[in-house]
Parts: C-alpha cells; structure tokens; sequence
C-alpha cells in the first residue's frame, strides 16, 4: 500500500525528496531508499540524488523536431527578452535546445560569434553573413540534432563565453535546475561554467517539474527569462 502511495504522490507532484517521504509516510529514509530501488525495477519511477522523479515528467529521446513545434508562442516572447542582452563583439553560447534556435532564428546580423552543439542552429545562422559561427565537435546525435561528448565538454571548457544561453527541462521551487539525459547535462555544465554571464529560458510548462538530471540551481544564473 505504501509503495503504491509512493508512486501515486511522485505522479502527482513529478518527484520527492526522500526525507519528505519518509516524514509523509512516517518510516525511515532508509526504509524509502529501499522502496523506491524496487519501484524503479518495477519501472515506475527513476531515482535520482536525494530522491525519485516521475516517468511522467522525463523526455528521454524526445527528438528535437518534436519540441520545436511546442509552445511556439511562449518561446517567441521569450526570446525577445533575450535578444537585447547580446551586444556586439559578444562570444555567445548557445545550447541545443528548441529555444535557442528559435533565438538564433531571431538574432540580428550583428557582428558576434556564436558557439553552439546544435546542428539546427548553424543552418538558421548560416545566412548571416556578420555573424561567425563555431560548431563544437564530438558525436552526432540524431534524436537532438547536435553534437556531444568528452571532445565536445573538453572544448567548452576551453573557451570563456561572454553569455550562455540555454533551456532545460524542468525547474521547481526549491531553484533545482533538470535535464533529461547525462550527456546534455554535462554539456549545459561546462557552458555554465566556461561562461561570464549565464541565461535560463524556460517557458512556464516547465516550472514545478523534475526531470533525470540536476544540472544546477537557479541562483547559478545571473538572468532567468520565463513566462
């Protein structure tokens, strides 16, 4: 009954820590690290540091085609509070997510140089002819349309960035900041810390959600545009 229960509230609420479990359930953390190891053999929920995350609320393979076509909207407005906090001469980083590239899209042909993982954000540049572009290497991945791996972490972190750019997949109230895979999470690492000013868009169907991985806190970026 308690698993069940377990299961039910994670569904609800996208993820736990598992002290408030333990307090909700009134047993051991020890007892619900034990319980949510079974349930996620069960393929129920995913733990992660400190607690579980609902299958409901994880994006693995989600292509990036597929979120491009959400909430086009929403991610216009944001992009055009993003556009003027990059000035000319600027070093600009740009992660693979589907609001960038709608704010490479909109971005002015403005002499800076911009350096992203994303496949799809090199094509939308590729006609703005002031604007120089440094594609990042490593392996390709089909399902994101970029670039990723050791090489590509290893050369961000070789660069220092005047402003980051990027998205997540989720982000609550306790300032954790989610990504739905390692190898995006790593990436969104180096960039934020090879970076002197650091930007999070996300839209509000993102807010109050969790994901497989914490990249960061919310107090780790200087701007977060939301709506």
């Amino acid at each position: 009954m308690r698993k069940k229960s377990i299961v039910e509230h994670i569904n609800n609420y996208g993820n736990a820590r598992v002290s408030d479990l333990a307090i909700k359930f009134s047993v051991s953390e020890k007892t619900i690290r034990r319980d949510l190891k079974y349930l996620e053999g069960l393929n129920k929920l995913v733990r992660v540091t400190g607690g579980a995350v609902s299958l409901k609320n994880s994006d693995i393979g989600t292509t990036f085609s597929s979120r491009s076509k959400k909430n086009s909207i929403s991610k216009n407005k944001l992009v055009e509070q993003a556009i003027p906090l990059i000035k000319e001469g600027d070093l600009v980083g740009l992660d693979a997510s589907s609001s960038c590239w709608k704010l490479a899209q909109s971005l002015p042909d403005i002499k800076i140089t911009v350096v992203t993982n994303s496949l799809r954000i090199i094509k939308a540049l590729n006609h703005k002819k002031n604007i120089s572009i440094f594609s990042l290497p490593g392996n390709y991945s089909r399902t994101y349309e970029g670039f990723y791996g050791l090489s590509t972490v290893i050369q961000v972190e070789k660069i220092s960035l005047d402003i980051f750019f990027m998205s997540c997949s989720g982000f609550n109230i306790e300032g954790d900041i989610w990504d739905s895979n390692k190898i995006n999470a790593d990436l969104k690492r180096a960039y934020i810390k090879s970076s002197k000013s650091r930007v999070l868009i996300a839209d509000l169907t993102k807010k109050g959600k969790a994901s497989l991985i914490k990249i960061c806190k919310t107090e780790d970026f200087d701007i977060i545009i939301s709506t």
